[in-house]
């Protein structure tokens, strides 16, 4: 990974250097094609089998149409719409019945292609060639302003802080700016929130033979361990108050003195701190220290939420599994709001895995973890909640029924489309496709 330079002063800025921009990310598609993403700077793009929009190279989707839907400009506002394609359009799993205005992060289904609109900034991409493994992946706007702070500062000695909501990654931004940082020390993380107070400090700052019952020899703490590298503190907002002023001097004079000793020992580490909580408010609640976050704050990542970035959904998947994804799968997991992020991405993989063959699909067991997570926010995540996972599509196109018979389901069933699905062994977009084909509503048999 290449890191740049300054000869003093702060680190460069990494703000983006233009505006919000209407971009189309191709986020999942058949046959290994790599997730991209694209700025739109024509007025219209054409989507379709064999088609390469935006030079994104062609598309080989067997459920895809050649003229499948389109983009296109209005009035400043992007649309998009079906142009009749034999397995129809979805817009966060939803059947498309016309022109739709398109909303930053809406997903779009064509064929079994899962694409993304975005209106972002642009900025100066981390290039990240020779470098497959990196572990923060992802092709989003969020991710390049990540990976390119971090590239930043990395050789830097300022201390960092790292927020996040739960399972974001935080460690794992920690781990990466060590990484690139060139320091020839280790990398010691310790969570806070795990230890007491005095067991904690013993674990930091390391003790002297005799100091308290137990202390059978001298021992080092983590902060000598981690000399020459990087001290990672996540859950810091839970510190003790007594320790926060120890850690304070460590940052100041770049010593450390174990508990029972009465000399300081130098050390050369950087502190990384992360927390999910608001130290802002924390500090004006008095129950975090200002003066240590202001040493701690030389720096700030902030680690965008999953809901946030739809198109890495896809290509983290992956990476937790070494089987194929099923589209409907895919689709499902990006239209999720994920209240526990890429930590609860992983846990439902594991979950689809389980079953020992084939790809990972929507089944069951899937549909009832997401059902569970969005039960553990009360059912509601906020805005980014946008749907229940889709009903699975079928891998062919089934015979439709004939009008009396399709009149006749949704009779026997009150309307219910999912119910109507399940009655003829057809996924809920392939109903509403069969009710526009005989110019039928749902609600003309719901009794209302």
């Amino acid at each position: 990974m290449n890191t740049l330079t300054e000869s003093a002063g702060e680190p460069e800025s990494t703000d983006l250097d233009v505006g919000p921009v209407p971009q189309l990310v191709l986020a999942f598609g058949p046959r290994g094609m790599a997730p991209m993403r694209r700025p739109l700077m024509r007025d219209a793009v054409e989507i379709g089998r064999g088609g390469s929009p935006l030079g994104l190279g062609p598309l080989d989707d067997g459920r895809m149409s050649r003229r499948h839907a389109r983009l296109e400009r209005r009035d400043g506002q992007w649309h998009v719409a079906d142009l009749g394609s034999r397995n129809g359009t979805t817009l966060n799993g939803r059947p498309l019945s016309g022109p739709t205005p398109l909303a930053d992060r809406d997903i779009v289904r064509t064929g079994d292609t899962l694409w993304v609109f975005r209106r972002a900034p642009v900025g100066r991409r981390v290039e990240l060639a020779g470098d497959p493994e990196h572990p923060l992946v992802g092709i989003s706007p969020e991710l390049d302003l990540l990976r390119a702070d971090i590239e930043v500062v990395a050789p830097r000695p300022l201390s960092v802080l790292v927020l996040g909501e739960t399972g974001t990654g935080k460690e794992v931004a920690a781990r990466t700016l060590h990484r690139a940082s060139g320091r020839s020390g280790r990398f010691v993380g310790q969570n806070c929130a795990a230890l007491p107070g005095q067991l904690l400090e013993a674990t930091l700052f390391g003790h002297r033979r005799g100091a308290f019952t137990g202390a059978d020899t001298d021992r080092d703490g983590l902060i000598q361990e981690a000399d020459g590298g990087t001290l990672f503190l996540d859950e810091l907002g839970e510190m003790p108050q007594a320790l926060q002023t120890a850690l304070l001097r460590v940052l100041e004079t770049h010593t450390v003195r174990r508990v029972g000793a009465t000399r300081d020992e130098p050390v050369d580490l950087r502190v990384v701190g992360a927390t999910h909580v608001d130290l802002t408010l924390a500090v004006r609640q008095k129950t975090f220290r200002l003066d240590l976050y202001g040493r701690l704050a030389g720096w700030t990542l902030e680690l965008p939420p999953l809901r946030q970035r739809p198109e890495d959904v896809p290509v983290l998947a992956a990476r937790f599994t070494d089987r194929a994804l099923d589209p409907n799968l895919v689709e499902a997991l990006m239209l999720h709001a994920w209240p526990l992020n890429v930590r609860g991405l992983r846990a439902v993989i594991e979950r689809a895995a389980v079953r020992p063959e084939g790809p990972l699909k929507l089944d069951r067991q899937v549909r009832a973890a997401l059902a569970q997570a969005r039960a553990l926010m009360g059912g509601t995540i906020g805005e980014d909640d946008r749907s229940d996972p889709p009903a699975a599509a079928s891998a062919e196109p089934r015979e439709a029924p004939d009008a009396a018979a399709l009149v006749a389901a949704l009779t026997a069933h009150g309307g219910q489309v999912a119910a109507v699905a399940r009655a003829l062994d057809a996924s809920r977009q392939q109903v509403y496709r069969w009710m526009k084909r005989h110019g039928l509503s749902a609600g003309d048999f719901r009794g209302e």
